[in-house]
Protein backbone atom coordinates (compact mmCIF):
# COMPACT_ATOMS: atom_id res chain seq x y z
CA UNK A 1 0.00 0.00 0.00
CA UNK A 2 1.37 3.32 -1.14
CA UNK A 3 2.12 6.02 1.42
CA UNK A 4 -0.29 9.06 2.05
CA UNK A 5 0.89 11.56 3.68
CA UNK A 6 -3.03 13.34 3.79
CA UNK A 7 -4.39 9.69 4.81
CA UNK A 8 -1.65 9.74 7.91
CA UNK A 9 -2.44 13.16 9.16
CA UNK A 10 -6.34 12.38 9.37
CA UNK A 11 -5.52 9.01 10.92
CA UNK A 12 -3.59 11.13 13.42
CA UNK A 13 -6.56 13.52 13.50
CA UNK A 14 -9.04 10.93 14.33
CA UNK A 15 -6.91 10.21 17.21
CA UNK A 16 -6.29 13.16 18.63
CA UNK A 17 -2.24 12.50 18.50
CA UNK A 18 -1.59 15.22 15.37
CA UNK A 19 -0.77 18.49 16.40
CA UNK A 20 -3.10 21.53 16.10
CA UNK A 21 -1.50 24.58 17.88
CA UNK A 22 1.96 26.42 16.82
CA UNK A 23 3.49 25.26 19.87
CA UNK A 24 2.91 21.87 19.28
CA UNK A 25 4.08 21.87 15.90
CA UNK A 26 7.82 23.82 16.91
CA UNK A 27 8.01 20.61 20.04
CA UNK A 28 7.54 18.30 17.16
CA UNK A 29 10.16 20.01 14.86
CA UNK A 30 12.11 20.49 17.51
CA UNK A 31 12.36 16.77 18.87
CA UNK A 32 12.57 15.55 14.95
CA UNK A 33 15.44 17.81 14.04
CA UNK A 34 17.30 16.97 17.73
CA UNK A 35 16.86 13.21 17.31
CA UNK A 36 18.42 13.60 13.27
CA UNK A 37 21.26 15.28 14.93
CA UNK A 38 21.60 13.00 17.47
CA UNK A 39 21.61 10.00 14.85
CA UNK A 40 23.89 12.30 12.25
CA UNK A 41 26.35 12.95 15.63
CA UNK A 42 26.51 9.19 15.94
CA UNK A 43 27.23 8.31 12.91
CA UNK A 44 30.14 10.99 12.74
CA UNK A 45 31.50 9.02 15.60
CA UNK A 46 31.22 5.51 13.83
CA UNK A 47 32.92 7.39 10.82
CA UNK A 48 35.06 8.83 12.92
CA UNK A 49 34.35 12.07 11.71
CA UNK A 50 35.67 14.64 13.68
CA UNK A 51 33.11 17.54 12.63
CA UNK A 52 29.89 15.65 14.00
CA UNK A 53 31.12 16.19 17.80
CA UNK A 54 30.14 19.60 17.35
CA UNK A 55 26.28 18.72 16.93
CA UNK A 56 26.34 17.97 20.80
CA UNK A 57 25.18 21.41 21.66
CA UNK A 58 22.74 21.78 18.96
CA UNK A 59 21.17 18.54 20.23
CA UNK A 60 20.45 19.64 24.01
CA UNK A 61 19.43 23.13 23.07
CA UNK A 62 16.83 21.06 20.45
CA UNK A 63 16.17 19.06 23.37
CA UNK A 64 15.65 21.37 25.55
CA UNK A 65 12.85 23.44 23.20
CA UNK A 66 11.11 20.36 22.59
CA UNK A 67 10.77 19.20 26.28
CA UNK A 68 9.81 23.46 27.06
CA UNK A 69 7.25 23.28 24.90
CA UNK A 70 5.84 19.70 24.90
CA UNK A 71 5.60 20.97 29.12
CA UNK A 72 3.21 24.05 27.78
CA UNK A 73 0.97 21.48 25.57
CA UNK A 74 0.98 19.37 28.22
CA UNK A 75 -0.01 22.57 30.56
CA UNK A 76 -2.06 23.91 28.40
CA UNK A 77 -4.50 20.45 27.89
CA UNK A 78 -4.16 19.87 31.80
CA UNK A 79 -6.08 23.19 32.10
CA UNK A 80 -8.14 22.88 29.45
CA UNK A 81 -9.33 19.61 31.18
CA UNK A 82 -9.60 20.35 34.99
CA UNK A 83 -10.90 23.94 34.17
CA UNK A 84 -13.48 21.78 31.92
CA UNK A 85 -14.35 19.05 34.60
CA UNK A 86 -14.60 22.45 37.43
CA UNK A 87 -17.14 23.32 34.76
CA UNK A 88 -19.24 20.65 35.03
CA UNK A 89 -19.07 20.57 38.43
CA UNK A 90 -19.73 24.15 39.02
CA UNK A 91 -22.94 23.56 36.38
CA UNK A 92 -23.90 21.07 39.04
CA UNK A 93 -23.25 23.38 41.86
CA UNK A 94 -25.59 25.99 40.12
CA UNK A 95 -28.45 23.47 39.77
CA UNK A 96 -28.57 22.17 43.14
CA UNK A 97 -27.76 26.26 44.02
CA UNK A 98 -30.15 27.95 41.91
CA UNK A 99 -32.56 25.24 40.43
CA UNK A 100 -33.51 22.72 42.52
CA UNK A 101 -34.44 25.19 45.54
CA UNK A 102 -36.83 26.87 42.87
CA UNK A 103 -38.02 23.89 41.71
CA UNK A 104 -38.74 22.80 44.98
CA UNK A 105 -40.38 26.73 45.93
CA UNK A 106 -42.61 26.24 43.15
CA UNK A 107 -43.87 22.74 44.20
CA UNK A 108 -44.34 24.21 47.58
CA UNK A 109 -45.93 27.11 46.29
CA UNK A 110 -47.78 24.74 44.01
CA UNK A 111 -49.36 22.44 47.07
CA UNK A 112 -50.06 25.36 49.44
CA UNK A 113 -52.03 26.96 46.81
CA UNK A 114 -53.81 23.52 46.22
CA UNK A 115 -54.34 22.82 50.33
CA UNK A 116 -55.34 26.42 50.43
CA UNK A 117 -57.73 26.33 47.61
CA UNK A 118 -59.41 22.88 49.04
CA UNK A 119 -59.82 24.95 52.58
CA UNK A 120 -60.84 27.67 51.17
CA UNK A 121 -64.19 25.97 48.71
CA UNK A 122 -64.77 24.14 52.38
CA UNK A 123 -64.82 27.12 54.26
CA UNK A 124 -67.00 28.62 51.33
CA UNK A 125 -69.62 25.24 51.34
CA UNK A 126 -69.53 25.44 55.35
CA UNK A 127 -70.40 29.17 55.25
CA UNK A 128 -73.34 28.88 52.79
CA UNK A 129 -74.66 25.92 54.68
CA UNK A 130 -74.68 28.16 58.07
CA UNK A 131 -75.81 30.66 56.14
CA UNK A 132 -78.58 28.67 55.00
CA UNK A 133 -79.37 27.37 58.06
CA UNK A 134 -79.53 31.06 59.76
CA UNK A 135 -82.45 31.73 56.81
CA UNK A 136 -84.35 28.46 58.41
CA UNK A 137 -83.65 29.91 61.57
CA UNK A 138 -85.08 32.83 60.62
CA UNK A 139 -88.14 31.83 58.61
CA UNK A 140 -88.85 29.58 61.53
CA UNK A 141 -89.00 32.34 63.92
CA UNK A 142 -91.08 34.78 61.84
CA UNK A 143 -93.70 32.15 61.16
CA UNK A 144 -93.64 30.90 64.90
CA UNK A 145 -94.74 35.19 65.55
CA UNK A 146 -97.36 34.63 62.73
CA UNK A 147 -98.82 31.79 64.26
CA UNK A 148 -98.25 32.98 67.90
CA UNK A 149 -100.10 36.48 67.28
CA UNK A 150 -103.09 34.69 65.16
CA UNK A 151 -103.58 32.28 68.73
CA UNK A 152 -103.82 35.14 70.93
CA UNK A 153 -106.18 37.12 68.55
CA UNK A 154 -108.16 33.35 69.07
CA UNK A 155 -107.81 33.02 64.81
CA UNK A 156 -107.31 30.13 63.02
CA UNK A 157 -103.76 28.53 63.38
CA UNK A 158 -103.15 29.01 59.40
CA UNK A 159 -99.90 31.09 58.29
CA UNK A 160 -100.10 32.83 55.42
CA UNK A 161 -96.36 33.26 55.05
CA UNK A 162 -95.22 29.70 55.23
CA UNK A 163 -98.49 29.18 52.34
CA UNK A 164 -96.43 32.27 50.13
CA UNK A 165 -93.15 30.79 50.57
CA UNK A 166 -94.34 27.35 49.25
CA UNK A 167 -95.46 29.18 46.24
CA UNK A 168 -92.76 31.47 45.57
CA UNK A 169 -89.32 29.23 47.04
CA UNK A 170 -88.37 26.25 45.47
CA UNK A 171 -86.58 25.09 48.50
CA UNK A 172 -89.24 25.63 51.12
CA UNK A 173 -91.58 22.81 48.93
CA UNK A 174 -88.29 20.36 50.63
CA UNK A 175 -88.80 22.10 53.91
CA UNK A 176 -91.12 20.82 56.43
CA UNK A 177 -92.69 22.72 59.33
CA UNK A 178 -95.11 21.60 61.99
CA UNK A 179 -96.00 22.98 64.63
CA UNK A 180 -97.37 22.36 68.44
CA UNK A 181 -99.46 23.78 71.22
CA UNK A 182 -98.19 22.17 73.92
CA UNK A 183 -98.34 18.49 73.25
CA UNK A 184 -101.41 18.74 70.71
CA UNK A 185 -100.08 18.95 66.59
CA UNK A 186 -101.79 22.12 65.01
CA UNK A 187 -103.10 21.34 61.38
CA UNK A 188 -100.09 23.15 59.49
CA UNK A 189 -98.29 19.96 60.35
CA UNK A 190 -100.22 18.05 57.69
CA UNK A 191 -99.20 20.37 55.01
CA UNK A 192 -96.02 19.55 54.78
CA UNK A 193 -94.05 17.09 52.97
CA UNK A 194 -91.61 14.52 53.12
CA UNK A 195 -90.46 14.11 57.58
CA UNK A 196 -93.65 14.28 59.32
CA UNK A 197 -92.59 15.23 63.07
CA UNK A 198 -93.53 13.54 66.41
CA UNK A 199 -94.10 16.03 69.77
CA UNK A 200 -90.31 17.69 70.13
CA UNK A 201 -89.66 16.51 73.78
CA UNK A 202 -86.22 16.76 74.00
CA UNK A 203 -86.83 20.93 72.96
CA UNK A 204 -86.30 23.07 75.91
CA UNK A 205 -86.19 25.71 74.08
CA UNK A 206 -85.21 27.78 70.69
CA UNK A 207 -82.21 26.42 68.87
CA UNK A 208 -80.57 26.01 65.60
CA UNK A 209 -78.53 23.54 64.21
CA UNK A 210 -77.44 20.44 62.12
CA UNK A 211 -79.34 17.22 63.45
CA UNK A 212 -79.01 13.49 62.97
CA UNK A 213 -82.76 12.27 62.76
CA UNK A 214 -83.07 8.51 61.82
CA UNK A 215 -79.85 8.19 60.73
CA UNK A 216 -80.16 11.29 57.93
CA UNK A 217 -79.12 14.47 58.53
CA UNK A 218 -80.96 17.84 58.73
CA UNK A 219 -80.65 22.15 59.10
CA UNK A 220 -83.10 22.00 62.28
CA UNK A 221 -84.86 25.18 63.88
CA UNK A 222 -87.12 25.42 66.81
CA UNK A 223 -88.55 28.71 67.79
CA UNK A 224 -90.42 28.27 71.25
CA UNK A 225 -92.67 30.83 72.26
CA UNK A 226 -95.62 31.40 75.17
CA UNK A 227 -98.57 31.77 73.33
CA UNK A 228 -101.89 32.15 75.66
CA UNK A 229 -101.35 29.14 78.30
CA UNK A 230 -99.52 26.40 76.88
CA UNK A 231 -95.91 26.99 74.82
CA UNK A 232 -96.20 27.24 71.35
CA UNK A 233 -93.28 25.09 69.56
CA UNK A 234 -92.80 25.38 66.06
CA UNK A 235 -89.70 23.50 64.02
CA UNK A 236 -88.40 23.99 60.40
CA UNK A 237 -86.43 21.49 59.00
CA UNK A 238 -84.48 20.58 55.90
CA UNK A 239 -83.12 17.18 54.84
CA UNK A 240 -79.13 17.99 54.09
CA UNK A 241 -78.75 15.47 51.45
CA UNK A 242 -77.14 15.94 47.83
CA UNK A 243 -80.00 17.91 46.60
CA UNK A 244 -79.30 21.31 48.99
CA UNK A 245 -75.81 21.08 48.45
CA UNK A 246 -75.97 20.97 44.66
CA UNK A 247 -78.71 24.36 45.50
CA UNK A 248 -76.00 25.86 47.57
CA UNK A 249 -73.56 25.11 45.17
CA UNK A 250 -75.54 26.29 42.08
CA UNK A 251 -76.40 29.28 44.53
CA UNK A 252 -72.67 29.93 45.80
CA UNK A 253 -71.72 29.91 41.73
CA UNK A 254 -74.21 32.07 40.30
CA UNK A 255 -73.47 34.78 43.49
CA UNK A 256 -69.50 34.71 42.79
CA UNK A 257 -69.85 34.45 39.37
CA UNK A 258 -67.61 31.54 38.73
CA UNK A 259 -67.51 27.59 38.38
CA UNK A 260 -65.70 24.83 40.04
CA UNK A 261 -66.04 21.25 40.05
CA UNK A 262 -67.17 19.67 43.20
CA UNK A 263 -67.88 16.19 44.39
CA UNK A 264 -70.71 15.13 47.57
CA UNK A 265 -69.12 12.29 49.28
CA UNK A 266 -68.72 11.28 53.06
CA UNK A 267 -66.81 9.42 55.53
CA UNK A 268 -66.54 6.13 56.11
CA UNK A 269 -66.40 5.80 59.83
CA UNK A 270 -68.33 2.90 61.30
CA UNK A 271 -68.23 -1.03 60.38
CA UNK A 272 -72.22 -0.24 59.94
CA UNK A 273 -71.35 2.24 57.06
CA UNK A 274 -69.19 -0.18 55.28
CA UNK A 275 -71.81 -2.82 55.41
CA UNK A 276 -73.97 -0.83 53.99
CA UNK A 277 -72.12 0.49 51.73
CA UNK A 278 -73.74 -0.20 48.82
CA UNK A 279 -76.77 1.85 49.93
CA UNK A 280 -74.47 5.24 51.02
CA UNK A 281 -72.65 4.98 47.50
CA UNK A 282 -76.25 5.73 45.84
CA UNK A 283 -76.28 9.05 47.47
CA UNK A 284 -72.07 9.86 47.58
CA UNK A 285 -69.93 10.23 45.00
CA UNK A 286 -67.08 9.51 46.67
CA UNK A 287 -66.09 7.64 50.26
CA UNK A 288 -63.24 8.66 52.78
CA UNK A 289 -61.81 6.43 54.89
CA UNK A 290 -61.73 7.53 58.74
CA UNK A 291 -59.17 4.93 59.45
CA UNK A 292 -58.54 5.65 63.02
CA UNK A 293 -62.30 5.93 64.33
CA UNK A 294 -62.74 3.20 62.19
CA UNK A 295 -60.22 0.97 63.90
CA UNK A 296 -61.20 2.50 67.44
CA UNK A 297 -64.82 1.04 66.64
CA UNK A 298 -64.27 -2.50 65.09
CA UNK A 299 -61.62 -2.94 67.91
CA UNK A 300 -63.80 -0.99 70.63
CA UNK A 301 -60.60 0.54 71.68
CA UNK A 302 -60.85 4.00 72.74
CA UNK A 303 -57.29 5.19 70.72
CA UNK A 304 -56.17 7.71 74.06
CA UNK A 305 -56.49 4.68 76.50
CA UNK A 306 -55.62 2.14 74.30
CA UNK A 307 -51.54 2.69 74.50
CA UNK A 308 -52.05 1.39 77.99
CA UNK A 309 -52.44 -2.44 77.01
CA UNK A 310 -51.35 -2.66 73.42
CA UNK A 311 -47.98 -3.04 74.53
CA UNK A 312 -49.13 -5.94 76.64
CA UNK A 313 -50.99 -7.48 73.74
CA UNK A 314 -47.91 -7.07 70.77
CA UNK A 315 -45.48 -8.73 73.82
CA UNK A 316 -47.14 -11.73 75.43
CA UNK A 317 -44.25 -13.84 74.50
CA UNK A 318 -41.86 -11.74 77.01
CA UNK A 319 -43.67 -10.64 79.52
CA UNK A 320 -45.44 -12.49 82.42
CA UNK A 321 -49.30 -13.00 82.31
CA UNK A 322 -49.86 -12.59 86.13
CA UNK A 323 -47.34 -9.26 87.02
CA UNK A 324 -46.77 -8.32 83.43
CA UNK A 325 -43.05 -8.34 84.47
CA UNK A 326 -40.13 -9.29 81.13
CA UNK A 327 -38.16 -11.04 83.92
CA UNK A 328 -38.84 -14.23 82.04
CA UNK A 329 -36.56 -17.21 82.20
CA UNK A 330 -37.30 -18.68 78.62
CA UNK A 331 -35.77 -21.58 79.23
CA UNK A 332 -36.71 -22.69 82.43
CA UNK A 333 -40.15 -20.85 81.30
CA UNK A 334 -40.21 -19.24 85.32
CA UNK A 335 -40.67 -15.63 86.50
CA UNK A 336 -37.68 -14.45 88.29
CA UNK A 337 -40.77 -11.48 89.68
CA UNK A 338 -43.51 -13.43 90.89
CA UNK A 339 -41.91 -17.09 90.52
CA UNK A 340 -44.87 -18.35 88.10
CA UNK A 341 -43.92 -21.30 85.69
CA UNK A 342 -45.65 -20.92 82.42
CA UNK A 343 -46.30 -24.12 80.92
CA UNK A 344 -45.81 -22.50 77.52
CA UNK A 345 -44.62 -19.36 75.65
CA UNK A 346 -48.30 -17.21 75.62
CA UNK A 347 -49.12 -16.43 71.81
CA UNK A 348 -49.30 -12.40 71.17
CA UNK A 349 -52.95 -10.92 70.31
CA UNK A 350 -51.55 -8.18 68.09
CA UNK A 351 -48.72 -7.77 65.96
CA UNK A 352 -48.68 -4.43 65.53
CA UNK A 353 -50.21 -1.16 67.17
CA UNK A 354 -53.19 -0.68 64.96
CA UNK A 355 -52.98 3.07 65.57
CA UNK A 356 -49.74 2.87 63.74
CA UNK A 357 -50.36 0.18 61.36
CA UNK A 358 -53.64 -0.83 59.76
CA UNK A 359 -55.20 -3.59 60.54
CA UNK A 360 -55.38 -5.43 57.58
CA UNK A 361 -57.18 -8.61 58.71
CA UNK A 362 -60.40 -6.70 60.67
CA UNK A 363 -60.15 -2.75 59.50
CA UNK A 364 -59.20 -3.76 55.78
CA UNK A 365 -61.43 -6.24 55.32
CA UNK A 366 -64.18 -3.76 56.35
CA UNK A 367 -62.85 -1.59 54.04
CA UNK A 368 -62.61 -4.35 51.55
CA UNK A 369 -66.37 -4.88 51.92
CA UNK A 370 -67.30 -1.04 51.58
CA UNK A 371 -64.88 -0.76 48.28
CA UNK A 372 -67.22 -3.88 46.98
CA UNK A 373 -70.63 -3.25 48.31
CA UNK A 374 -69.86 0.41 47.47
CA UNK A 375 -69.22 -0.42 43.57
CA UNK A 376 -72.51 -2.09 43.82
CA UNK A 377 -74.01 0.82 44.83
CA UNK A 378 -71.84 3.47 42.60
CA UNK A 379 -69.42 1.81 39.83
CA UNK A 380 -67.30 4.76 39.34
CA UNK A 381 -66.89 5.56 42.92
CA UNK A 382 -64.17 7.49 43.98
CA UNK A 383 -62.16 6.24 47.19
CA UNK A 384 -59.61 8.09 49.34
CA UNK A 385 -58.30 7.41 53.24
CA UNK A 386 -58.14 10.16 55.74
CA UNK A 387 -56.06 9.15 59.11
CA UNK A 388 -52.41 9.18 60.24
Amino acid sequence: MAFSYPALRDKLKQRGLWPMTRVSRFAWYCLGLAVFLFVLQQLSRTLKISRGENLGGWVSFLSFLAIFCFCVVGFRWLKNKILWRLRNRLIVTYMFIGVIPTLLLFAMTFATIYLFAGQFANFIVTSEIHLHLQNVEALNSAIANELAIRLQRGEPPTIALLDSLRKTDVIWRHRDVCAWQGTKPLPICADAKGTTFTPPTFIHGSFSEIVRDHGNLYLRAATVLPARTETLTVVSSEALDQELVQEIAADTMRRYQTKFPYLVGTMIELPRATVTADKIAREADFFSFGTNDLTQTTFGFSRDDAAKFTDFYMNRRDRCPRCLSREVDQKTMHCRACGLRLSATPENILDADPFATLDQEGVGGLMKLAIERGRQGRPDIKLGICGE
